[in-house]
C-alpha cells in the first residue's frame, strides 16, 4: 500500500521492520527457550508492524510487573504471539472502535503469568462461538504447555476467558518459572 502510494520513506520503514521480525522469529525459532527480555523484545516489534500496517485500529501496552527479571527469566519462543495475532486480525476486525491490547507478565507460586487482554469483539456472537473450529494457535500453545509439564513437572496452563457482553477476551498462560543464573 506504502509502495503504491509512492511513499517510499514509509514503506522502506515497513519493510525493515518486517525483516527484523522474520530475522527474529528465524532465530528465536531455534531454542526451545529464550530470555523474556528478547520475547518482549520480539511481541513489541511485532505490535510496531501491525501497527503500520493498521494504523489507527488499535494502540496497546505492555507492562511487567516490578521484580521479574527479564533478562535472566527464560520462555517459550512466539508463545504470546498467536494470541496477540488473533486479537488484531480477529478481535478488532468488524471494531468499528479503536482497539487495544494489554500485554502483562507476573510472577506468582513459582509460575510466570503472561496475559494478553483485548478490548476486541471477543469469540462469541450471541454466546455461541464464531465457528466450531479450535485455533491452531490454541491447539499448539496447548501442546507446548503439556511438553513442557512433562519436562519440568510443572502444571502450566492456558486459560481464555471470554468478557461479558463480547467485550473483548482475555487470555492467561501460566509457565513454570525458569532462569537462565
Amino acid at each position: 500500500d506504502y509502495m503504491l502510494k509512492n511513499d517510499t520513506s514509509t514503506a522502506q520503514d515497513y519493510l525493515i521492520s518486517f525483516a527484523r521480525l522474520m530475522r527474529m522469529v528465524l532465530e528465536n525459532s531455534e531454542y526451545k527457550e529464550i530470555s523474556l527480555e528478547e520475547d518482549l523484545k520480539f511481541i513489541e516489534l511485532y505490535l510496531q508492524v501491525e501497527s503500520k500496517r493498521l494504523p489507527g485500529r488499535f494502540s496497546y501496552s505492555i507492562n511487567v510487573e516490578d521484580g521479574v527479571n527479564t533478562e535472566n527469566t527464560l520462555v517459550p519462543p512466539l508463545m504470546l504471539q498467536p494470541f496477540i495475532e488473533n486479537s488484531i486480525w480477529h478481535g478488532f476486525a468488524s471494531k468499528e472502535s479503536k482497539g487495544y491490547i494489554l500485554v502483562e507478565i507476573k510472577k506468582g507460586n513459582q509460575m510466570l503469568v503472561c496475559s494478553v487482554d483485548d478490548n476486541g469483539s471477543g469469540r462469541k456472537i450471541n454466546g455461541v462461538e464464531r465457528d466450531n473450529k479450535k485455533s491452531l494457535g490454541i491447539t499448539i500453545a496447548e501442546n507446548r504447555i503439556k511438553i513442557l509439564n512433562k519436562q519440568k513437572k510443572s502444571n502450566g496452563k492456558l486459560k481464555i476467558t471470554d468478557k461479558p457482553g463480547n467485550a473483548g477476551t482475555r487470555i492467561e498462560v501460566s509457565l513454570p518459572l525458569l532462569t537462565a543464573f
